[in-house]
């Protein structure tokens, strides 16, 4: 799946991006690598026969307790006033 190594690649330009960069079309790629990842992973559970469903109601149900932590390189926009 070279898709996702493209999605790093636009993650970190988006992190070493510089205050003259446009971080909105840097975003927007990154959407469309997320879009690509999203469909080969969906093609091969296809192709393997495996119910997504079931597959994120179990994920779902281990992952409710979990506490998520971010790694902090990229700003969360949602945080800024």
């Amino acid at each position: 799946m070279s898709e996702v190594g493209e999605g790093v690649d636009e993650v970190l330009d988006l992190i070493n991006a510089g205050s003259d960069d446009d971080t909105d079309a840097i975003k927007r790629r990154i959407g469309l690598e997320i879009y690509d990842i999203i469909w080969s992973a969906v093609d091969l559970a296809n192709l393997l026969a495996i119910d997504l469903n079931a597959s994120f109601a179990e994920k779902t149900a281990r992952n409710r307790d979990r506490i998520w932590r971010r790694s902090g390189k990229l700003k969360d926009d949602s945080q800024t006033s």
